[in-house]
């Protein structure tokens, strides 16, 4: 029962943890970063009095190969001085799509503010998409930038085609991230955790439990909360499942019954019948 196969499916929101990015690299031009294009079918207003700016109509902002796309976006910034202008909130509404090089979320409002270091994306079809995955939730996602933090919430999936073009998936109420720098200096993912209604399906194998924690430094993960394997008929059960993805070891612990043991029910395969003689 390969149980490590299942759990390759924890690594794969890394594909999309920069996603909550994008409205935080937009902003960054009133601190020196390139500067950000505004354009709009409409209109483009300016007050100077509420200090925002507004885009309606097909609105775009870009800053390189970053995109925030809506039917309209606001700005809203403070003055220090008469040539200043420091932005600190960037909102999206209607048909949003952010888009880097890699990889696009798509919502129907996205909110970044550079005050609490938040970004929420919010809608109905929610859905974050790259090369080899996706992430979706029926609530919404968030980004906590000084964190590191990234969280899918309300019946999140991570969909992945794994190298044989197989796709793997991971369901959870609550979908949670840790992110970390590594040796060059990009985002990668620490932690990855996964609480309430967890189920792992490969096409061979499904997983189910309550709660998962997977460590990238480590290559470990545990899941625990009446833990089920399923492999066609075949079936194990316990309280809790350890998997080391770097040696390919899985154990479970009791107490998956009601007698506190571990159990496992294997069926053979069905031997064929012999033939009978024509008398």
């Amino acid at each position: 029962m390969k149980l490590a196969a299942l759990i390759t499916a924890f690594t794969t929101l890394y594909a999309c943890t920069y996603t909550g990015a994008y409205a935080q690299e937009l902003i960054k031009t009133s601190q020196g970063a390139k500067p950000v294009e505004i354009t709009a079918d409409k209109t483009l207003e300016w007050d100077r009095n509420s200090k925002n700016f507004t885009a309606n109509g097909n609105a775009k902002a870009k800053q390189g190969d970053t995109s925030v796309e809506a039917d309209v976006l606001k700005a809203r910034y403070r003055s220090t001085s008469q040539k200043s202008i420091d932005v600190r909130e960037l909102e999206a509404i209607g048909n949003v799509v952010l888009t880097s090089k890699d990889s696009k979320a798509y919502g129907d409002r996205a909110l970044y503010s550079l005050d609490t270091n938040l970004a929420v994306m919010t809608g109905g079809n929610l859905s974050m998409t790259a090369p080899n995955g996706t992430v979706t939730a029926q609530e919404r996602f968030e980004y906590w930038t000084e964190e590191g933090r990234l969280e899918a919430i309300g019946d999140a999936e991570i969909h992945h085609k794994d190298e044989k073009g197989q796709t793997n998936t991971l369901k959870a109420d609550h979908f949670t991230a840790f992110l970390t720098e590594d040796s060059n200096g990009k985002q990668a993912l620490k932690t990855l955790e996964a609480k309430g209604n967890v189920v792992i399906t490969t096409p061979a194998e499904t997983l189910e439990g309550t709660y998962g924690i997977y460590d990238a430094l480590k290559q470990t993960a545990e899941i625990t909360g009446g833990v089920t394997i399923t492999r066609g008929p075949n079936t194990l059960e316990g309280e809790s499942a350890s998997v080391d993805l770097k040696t390919g070891v899985s154990t479970l612990t009791g107490s998956g019954t009601a007698d506190g043991q571990v159990r496992g029910v294997f069926y053979p395969e069905t031997a064929p019948k012999e033939e009978t003689a024509s008398p």
